[in-house]
This record gives C-alpha cells, structure tokens and sequence, in this order.
C-alpha cells in the first residue's frame, strides 16, 4: 500500500508498500500531555502501535530521532528532533527494513505569531473615524482576539473572530467624555489558537481635535484703567471652558470666546497667565494658555552700586589677601508709593587670627544681593578660624581670597560680581615668599608663593559723579616688603618685621591684607555700600528705617546723617539725587 506524508521530503528511500503485519503504528502521544510539540520545548513521544523490537528506529518525517527508547513490542519513547511549525508523518523502522507510517501523527508550534506590527494602530479625529485590524496567525486555527490590558479607546469595538477594530469620536458636549488636546490609549491585544496558546502585542490609539486656536497665545498688552474686549477664536469649537482664573474684571462668554477686560487702576506692570480650552462637539478640547500684559508707564528709573563687605585678610604666616566684596550695578523701575525696598550694608570680615579670614557680609537692594568677600588663605595654627588643613586655601565669595604662601589654591569669585584669588605654587617657590592677593571685582589676584601677591583690582563707577574704584582684593602678606592691595580699597598686606595686614577701607567692600608672623592677624575687610542715583525731578524718598545710615557729602567727605533723614545729596553729580547707605539694615519707600 503506498504511504502518504506530510510536509516531508522521502529521503530514506522507504518503498512505498511494506508488509501490513509488522511493524504498525496506531498513536503518538506527547509526554507533556499536550496535542503539539511547542517549539524550544519538550519533545520526547511515546509511540504506541504493534511488532516492535529492540533496535526500532523512530523518524519524523525523513529526520532521525535525536534517540530512540524500545520499550516493548507495542511501545517506544523517542526524543524527537527539532522541527519548524508544521504537521509531520512519524515513521517506524525495523532493523529488517521493515517501516511503518502514521500520518500527521505530530504537530510543531511555536503558537500564534503577530504579523500586525506593535504600536500605533492610527488617530482618530470627529472627521476621521477608525477601521483597523489586528493579525496574528498559527499553525492551529486561531480561536479568536481578546483586549487583556487596558481599554480600548470610547466608542471602539474589536470584533474577537476577525480582529477588526471599528469606531470614531462619539457623544456630543456636554455628555460625552472631556479630553484635553490629545490622548492617546493603550491597550494590550491576545491572540489565542485552538492549541491553548496565545500571544499578546501592545497597540495604542490616539484621539485627537479637530480645533486649533487662531489668537496667539500672547494677547499683548493692556493699559491700566481701560476697558476693552478680545475675540478668542479657534475654529472647530462649539464651547469654551476657562480652565484657570482669568484676571479680576475680565469676563468670558464661553460660547462666543468674547473676553470683556476692565482693568483695574491698580495693576502696575503686571504679567497675567490663564487658560481657555476650545471645546469641539463631541468633548474633545485644545487648551492654550495666554499671555497678558498690564502696563502702566513707571515714573522713573534709579541706577543701583550694590558692593558687599570685604573678606579677611588670612592670619599667623604669610597670609593670602582678603577677597573683595560681590559688585553689582543695574536698573530699577519705580513707581512712588507702590512698594518697600530692603536694603543691607554688609560689613567687613574680621582677619585670621589663627586661621582663614572671615567672610564678608552681603549688601542687599530689592531683589539684587552682592556676596561678602572670600576670607585670605592661612597656615592654620590656632584661634577661633583654626580647622587643621582646611583653611590653607582662601575662601570662595563675591570675590575669592588668596592663598596661603605654602601652596594652597585662591577661593572662588562669583560670577558676575568678582574673581578668584590668586593661587600659591609652593613647590619650588623661592624667598621672599608672599600670600596670594585677594580677588577684585575687576580682575583675578595675583599669585604668591615667590610671586608678589597683589590684590586684584576693583572696578570704577561714576554713580555719584566722579569715577571711583570699589571692591578691591587685599594683598597678600610677604616676607620681604609690603604688598599693595588692589585699586578700590584692598588693604596692604603684612611685611614680616614691619607693617602687619592693612584692613580694607570702609565703604568700598575691599578685602583685609594678609597677616605675618610679627602678630598673625590678617587685615579686616573693608564694609560694603549702596548707592542710589535718579534724575533730581523725581521726589525724594518718603522713608527710611532707622537701622540704615545715610551719609551726606560736606565737599570733601562723606559724613553719616541723623537717623531717618530723607535728604538726597545733590551737590556731587549734576541733575542727580544721590542716597548713599554706609551702614545697617532696614527698608526704603518713596
């Protein structure tokens, strides 16, 4: 009789009649118990049939069993080989030659497989609805699709025979769902056959409206006091939603998108931010937040010198040089009676006694802050700055201080408001040896070590009508000769046998000199300053704390006021008040 196989190829030359009394097949049966052999997985078989015997070899198709087991003449076990997906023929045969043949006696599997790529499956719109479909195939029949995960988006279907998935935006406003813009759905899909075995794929469906907003999201600016209106326009809605609060006075018709605007006479340059969303007819919306602007023209403008409190200078042996105070200048808009300013001084640090200067104080003004001076390095021995290698190097702040002659790094400047101070080598550094120079607000301090540890240069301003330098970096201390500080009242460092460290000058946020060994304290930092300046045809200040010195000048120096006074000096830059803080802290209104 002839056999028939399949998906196999004969290549064991097997004729095609054999004797129909021995062997015979009548089942496969899978040790897992399963109907297929899934692929990667177990694969050992009983073969059940009659005229079996030792040395029976068990095939698929025309491959050979990876082993064959007999187990009596009705029964072997073979470890089957690997196969691709498909329904194979099992072969026995004798050691005589004599075969036998089960048709599609196995199955191979590797259970349903998706063709349909993972992802986006497509965007629905209220003009645009969805047809899609998902596939997956399988040796077995494919029992149909699930949704496992998720949730497909409101108003879809998926058809679980065919895998198609139909719908649109649905519903009408207010009833139907509220989205905002776009959103998109995620949702997992499984596929099962009629084996038992499924595979699961991620897709997602984004829903989207078909309204787009015209106005520009910034409305510009409005005057304070007028009264006027504004279209909000996005085409494709039929409703809008404020989806924050509008300003106080403003008003919207949420079925036109008109915004009535009164505009209160107390708003002062103001920036308003709030949100309308365009709603469509089927709920689906596109919110855009505004912009709006309410002006009112500032009475005048009034230059600032912000200089914060020098640092001190480092103490007990060739001490680097205080850093300079932080030097800030700039604008302000001012609307009398509006508003308080603050204002600080900040004081100058005191020198090492042992150990690293301190740290000078900040200055303030509204909402700009200069950093106190970085304190000089120092070769830490004792006092209440002492912290056993630790403060060698010099301080960071406004400007940075220098090192100590020995080897130690200058502190950070601040960006913006001064520099570093200047490093010391140590290593091969020749006498006299010489602390790093203090940080300026208008450059670097100079390096120690066998350098000469000059204080780095302030910076000049003519806010009060004649050009003057500020916030200069102490010297460093040296054993052979004095060492200046820098232009903007950076103190003298130390000279072993001779002068000890010079304090900073008062009032210009300079750095302290280094200390030497004849008494091992640095120099203190000079104190910070604030100065105002705005054109003379604008009111003097309404107020000031009691905490706040003002100083006057008497056309050769400056002299400190009675607490409180208000009166701006006039007599230095031409066309100018001129409020000088040299001290404290408090507030100022006009």
């Amino acid at each position: 009789m002839a056999l028939k196989r399949v998906n196999t190829v004969n290549s064991l030359n097997i004729s095609p009649l054999f004797p129909e009394t021995t062997p015979g097949i009548t089942r496969v049966t899978v040790s897992t118990g399963k109907a297929y052999i899934l692929i990667g997985g177990v694969s050992t078989v009983t073969v059940t049939g009659t005229g079996f015997v030792s040395g029976s070899t068990v095939y698929v198709d025309s491959v050979v069993a990876t082993l064959t087991t007999y187990v009596s003449s009705t029964s072997l076990t073979a470890i089957l080989p690997t196969m691709s997906v498909g329904s194979y023929a099992v072969y026995v045969k004798n050691p005589d030659g004599t075969t036998a043949v089960l048709v599609n006696a196995v199955t191979y599997t590797s259970g349903p497989i998706w063709t349909t790529p993972a992802g986006s499956l497509g965007t629905i719109t209220l003009t645009s609805p969805l047809f899609a479909t998902v596939v997956a195939t399988s040796v077995a029949p494919l029992a149909g699709y699930t949704v496992t995960a998720g949730a497909l988006p409101y108003g879809n279907t998926l058809n679980p025979a065919t895998g198609v998935i139909t719908g649109g935006i649905v519903g009408s406003w207010p009833n139907a769902p509220y989205f905002i813009s776009s959103t998109t759905f995620n949702f997992d899909i499984t596929a099962t056959d009629t084996l038992g075995l499924s595979a699961t794929r991620s897709f997602s469906i984004t829903y989207a409206s078909n309204v787009s907003w015209v106005t520009a999201a910034n409305l510009g600016n409005l005057p304070s006091g007028s009264n006027t209106t504004i279209n909000l326009v996005a085409p494709g809605s039929s409703y809008f939603v404020i989806t924050s609060n509008l300003p106080d006075g403003f008003s919207l018709n949420t079925e036109t998108g008109v915004m009535t605007c009164v505009v209160g006479t107390y708003f002062v340059n103001t920036v308003f931010k709030f949100s309308v969303a365009a709603v469509d007819r089927a709920g689906w919306a596109v919110s855009q937040e505004f912009t709006l602007l309410i002006t009112r023209t500032p009475l005048f403008i009034v230059d600032f010198l912000v200089v914060a409190g020098g640092g001190g200078g480092g103490g007990w042996d060739n001490g680097g040089g205080g850093g300079a105070g932080g030097l800030l200048t700039g604008t302000i808009s001012i609307t009398p009676g509006s508003t308080t300013y603050p204002i600080t001084v900040g004081g100058g640090a005191g020198g090492g006694g042992g150990g690293r200067g301190g740290t000078g104080g900040n200055s303030i003004f509204s909402t700009t802050t200069s950093n106190g001076g970085g304190g000089g390095g120092s070769d830490a021995q004792s006092g209440s700055n002492f912290s056993a290698g630790a403060t060698q190097s010099g301080g960071p702040g406004g400007s940075g201080g220098g090192g100590w002659y020995g080897g130690s790094s200058g502190g950070a400047g601040t960006v913006g408001q001064g520099n570093n101070g200047g490093t010391c080598p140590g290593s091969g550094a020749s006498f006299p040896y010489s602390g790093g120079g203090g940080g300026g607000a208008g450059a670097v301090g100079a390096s120690g070590g066998g350098g000469i540890g000059i204080g780095g240069d302030g910076l000049p301003s003519s806010i009060t009508g004649t050009p003057t330098f500020y916030a200069g970096g102490g010297g460093g201390a040296r054993n052979g000769g004095t060492v200046p500080g820098g232009n903007g009242g950076g103190g003298t460092g130390g000279q072993n046998g001779g002068t000890v460290g010079q304090p900073g000058s008062p009032n210009t946020g300079g750095g302290g000199g280094g200390g030497i060994i004849a008494n091992r304290v640095g120099g203190n930092g000079g104190s910070g300053v604030v100065i105002l300046a705005y054109a003379s045809d604008n009111k003097d200040l309404a107020s000031i704390s009691a905490g706040l010195t003002t100083q006057s000048w008497d056309g050769s120096a400056w002299v400190n006021n009675a607490a409180g006074v208000t009166t701006p000096v006039t007599n230095l830059r031409s066309g100018f008040k001129i409020y000088r803080f040299a001290s404290g802290t408090g507030t100022i209104q006009w």
